[in-house]
């Protein structure tokens, strides 16, 4: 097998000569389909409007559009880390609930978030059963090939979304402040397939789902937040939820008794 330094160069060359995003999209799954032997391939990418991961290729099936935070490619993306799974039968992180439903059979998955330089997320690249299992020269290639995508997707960002200043903390959105403010956060994938942060210091262990991390600034919003019941049964309630003015931990309201919101942080990497 050629070497990735000339796989990626021949793309490169490749890829100008496509007219369309459509055309060099494909060019690179076609690249990643040849190189990885995996048996399928889907490029996804975010749409910050509704909080979702929405395909831009996805092997000749149905578009699909995702929460987030689902599953091993919402957990990658929203953590800005490649997950490599090759075992998803003994996985405690692997959903099995989208198998059950379409009847396929996932047995590995590696999945790629899609960063920019200033590391914000763009979308993500998941592939699924190659046989014999992913290794860390398709990691590597794969998270190298995600570069091409980045200015494949930055062109279909809306024109107010771009080349925000980002100088200073006080210069950037609450959801950018609200993103740092998660970097070092714990994330859990939970048994109804998406991803959550556990938020500290409440009367229970309570969750909220990392996409609903995005809907939040700093006016009061009503939000589902998450929790096992005695059942096991992992049931949502709604309150209140905003963030601080600097970004260090969120607000509370846990009941409609409270007549004021209380300050909650989120469980920090071990």
């Amino acid at each position: 097998m050629k070497n990735k330094a000339s796989i990626l160069i021949e793309l490169d060359h490749e890829i100008i000569a496509k007219n369309t995003i459509e055309d060099r999209v494909n060019l690179i799954a076609s690249y990643i389909r040849k190189y990885t032997g995996t048996e399928r391939c889907t490029i996804f990418a975010y749409k910050e409007k509704t909080n979702q991961l929405q395909s831009i290729y996805s092997d000749n099936i149905p578009m699909l559009t995702l929460n987030s935070n689902t599953g091993l490619v919402g957990y990658a993306f929203h953590k800005r880390e490649t997950v490599l799974e090759n075992d998803t039968a003994s996985s405690k992180y692997f959903y099995k609930g989208i198998d059950q439903k379409s009847g396929y059979k996932t047995k590995s998955v590696l999945a790629v978030p899609i960063l920019n330089a200033q590391m914000k997320r763009l979308g993500a690249i998941q592939l699924l059963n190659k046989p014999n299992g992913f290794n860390e020269w398709d990691q590597k290639f794969i998270e190298s090939l995600s570069e091409f995508l980045i200015p494949l997707i930055e062109s279909q960002v809306p024109s107010k979304t771009k080349n925000k200043p980002s100088s200073t903390i006080d210069n950037i959105s609450p959801e950018e402040k609200l993103d740092i403010y998660l970097k070092d956060k714990k994330l859990y994938l939970m048994e109804d397939e998406y991803a959550y942060y556990k938020i500290l210091e409440m009367r229970r262990d309570y969750f909220i789902g990392a996409d609903k991390c995005y809907l939040l600034d700093e006016l009061p919003k009503m939000i589902p937040i998450f929790y096992h019941a005695m059942n096991n049964e992992f049931i949502s309630i709604p309150m209140y939820v905003k963030i601080d003015r600097n970004a260090n931990g969120i607000f509370i309201r846990q009941s409609q008794d409270d007549a004021d919101l209380s300050y909650h942080g989120l469980e920090k990497e071990d």
